[in-house]
């Protein structure tokens, strides 16, 4: 997970010469949030990330937010693990923040007989990465195609981000 989270974050963060840092880290905030603490808790986000979500209320009146980018992934230890949920709930919560919502960007892996559990998006999740590790590992043994996932979709948020800035800069005509 830690190779995951590096990589994400290096992967994830794209300033413009003419944004602040801390206008970058808020784009890239809910990819951030869940580094820290990605996994499903009995079918939702967990107890801290809740706790981050109810913090964002006064971001919400004044829609600070709004326009930014988010993104996200999850991990768990069972197939399943009700990752799709977790996802969900990262969505709602930038939907609400008026932020447009990057995902995965796709098609599922690891679905013919001839496909292979190393297949990119080997979990067929669409809204994000999802990622399996089995309960009784450590983090080096998530799955390299789980990794290749993760860095796929910090990729993607690093060409939106790109794309919106140039979008900004020609509208702005600078």
């Amino acid at each position: 997970m830690r190779r995951m989270r590096q990589a994400s974050r290096e992967s994830l963060v794209y300033r413009s010469p003419r944004e602040s840092p801390e206008l970058c880290l808020e784009r890239v905030f809910f990819a951030w949030g869940s580094l820290d603490e990605p996994t499903p808790s009995l079918g939702t986000a967990t107890a801290r990330i809740s706790q981050v979500r109810r913090g964002t209320s006064k971001r919400w009146f004044t829609q600070d937010w709004a326009n930014k980018l988010a993104a996200g992934f999850t991990s768990s230890g069972f197939k399943s693990g009700d990752k799709l949920h977790t996802l969900q709930f990262f969505t709602v919560l930038a939907a609400q923040h008026g932020m447009h919502w990057v995902n995965l960007g796709l098609m599922p892996g690891w679905k013919p007989s001839t496909a292979s559990e190393c297949d990119l998006k080997r979990l067929g999740i669409f809204v994000g990465a999802g990622t399996q590790t089995d309960m009784d590992e450590g983090v080096e043994a998530v799955h390299k195609a789980d990794i290749a996932a993760a860095e796929h979709l910090g990729r993607r948020v690093a060409d939106a981000a790109r794309a919106t800035v140039a979008g900004r800069v020609a509208r702005l005509g600078g």
